[in-house]
């Protein structure tokens, strides 16, 4: 193993000799492999271990256990603490999407402070297949079939040509001890129902699945420069640039025998995935004037064109929710319920649950504007919703596209993102507005 991936290391060019290298150590089996593994090859390494605070005592005990395992290499180690749900709350995203975030933007931080060559994670061949298995539940565009890249700026990932197995059984060579993460063998979260139920099924069905797998996504990476490249040099013929977008020849665009491949590589930087493109086809057959929307751009169909536009501000505008309003179709579509009882609460933030006796009907729609403050469910205090986009991490496109639904001057629902603490349910509530985006 150990030469086996000298060898890797030196083909690929992926760290220079003698490079400092921070390896992300969460104290599993992979991590400790790759640290362990590029400390034989005489490499600096540096051990940087987060601690989420997600699994109480055992992620301080995962935390100790990498400090004492950096000891006995001699080697540097840091150690990073988030209060993970906090974090994710503030954010607006979900567990593993924000503990993705943290690490990544710590590792950064790190990377500049010690000056070092490389952040070295330990993503390996089983991870390929279950991220290329993820990319396809989640109907991504073709770049995702390629699953991990094995560079990606100062992120590199040298175990991806060794299977998991090669990495348990280095450690068992050298008898050196690994954490277990129990949260790994449970089937909460999708990437741990690819590995323990999609695969296993898969294998049962077809052996050699994954090898399978692997094969389709080396040719992936093969064949999307490719695409790309015929797609760059065609859709000079397609398309006029404008200042905020694209004009797209509907002639020439009708006439060409891949429309979906061409409209996928136009569309995804405007907000538009591939799961869309369908959608975006059918503006080809519409009426003039009809559109989609993404959260930052348009489509219109247009006499003899597509335009990708710039969503418009509509500002100033603002409209009118009676109490008896059931649906609305305008800048965003809301549909309103009104029950009695207590709900069963959920996470989505394009649902809300409103105290219905805490309104003061007509409701108001409208963009949000510079000053305006509310209580953000869980808060005790006001915020500037200034502050509140800044916490979320939104660009200026996000924030342009923003409404909110206020009561009597006060704000309800930063829609698509949080209630106000003011109009929560409670224990006391007796009847509800339930108010959903309708997508």
């Amino acid at each position: 193993m150990i030469e086996l991936l000298r060898e890797h290391l030196t083909s690929t060019n992926l760290i220079r000799e003698k490079a400092k290298v921070i390896v992300a150590c969460s104290g599993g089996a992979d991590s400790i492999a790759l640290a362990d593994l590029l400390h034989r090859l005489n490499y600096n390494v540096v051990v940087a271990h987060v601690n989420f605070g997600l699994r109480s005592d055992a992620s301080d005990a995962d935390e100790s256990f990498v400090k004492n395992f950096a000891v006995q290499l001699d080697v540097p180690f840091f150690s990073k603490r988030f209060d993970t749900r906090a974090e994710a709350t503030a954010l607006g995203i979900g567990i593993q999407e924000t503990a993705r975030f943290l690490r990544y933007a710590w590792f950064h931080e790190l990377l500049d402070e010690l000056e070092a060559d490389r952040i070295a994670t330990a993503h390996h061949e089983d991870d390929v297949v279950e991220t290329y298995l993820a990319h396809i539940l989640r109907g991504s565009n073709l770049g995702g079939f390629s699953s991990i890249p094995q560079k990606n700026g100062a992120v590199i990932r040298p175990l991806l040509p060794f299977k998991k197995s090669d990495l348990l059984d280095h450690l068992a060579k050298f008898n050196i001890p690994f954490r277990e993460d129990e949260s790994n063998a449970q089937s909460y979260y999708t990437r741990n129902k690819i590995r323990l139920q999609l695969i296993p099924l898969m294998e049962s069905i077809r052996p050699g699945f994954k090898n399978n797998v692997l094969r389709q996504i080396n040719l992936f990476k093969e064949l999307n420069p490719l695409i790309n490249q015929f797609l760059s040099e065609m859709t000079d013929e397609f398309i006029e640039p404008t200042e905020n977008g694209l004009t797209i020849s509907l002639e020439m665009l009708t006439s060409f025998p891949y429309p979906r491949l061409l409209l996928s590589h136009l569309c995804a930087d405007y907000g538009f995935p591939a799961k869309r493109v369908d959608e975006v086809v059918g503006l080809l057959n519409s009426q003039n004037g009809k559109f989609l929307a993404s959260e930052s751009h348009r489509i219109t169909k247009e006499r003899g064109s597509l335009v990708i536009s710039v969503n418009p501000e509509d500002d100033g505008v603002s409209y009118v929710i009676e109490a008896e309003t059931q649906e609305f179709n305008g800048p965003v579509d809301l549909v309103f319920a009104h029950h009695s009882g207590f709900p069963e609460l959920t996470t989505n933030a394009d649902e809300a649950f409103i105290d219905f006796e805490k309104l003061s009907f007509p409701l108001t729609l409208r963009r949000w504007e510079a000053g305006d403050r509310f209580k953000p469910l869980g808060m005790t205090g006001f915020q500037k919703l200034s502050d509140f986009f800044t916490q979320q991490k939104m660009g200026n496109d996000e924030k342009r596209n923003v409404w909110i639904l206020e009561s009597k001057g006060e704000i309800v629902w930063v829609v698509g993102y949080r209630i106000d603490d003011r109009f929560k349910i409670s224990q006391s509530t007796r009847n509800y507005l339930h108010i959903c985006v309708l997508k």
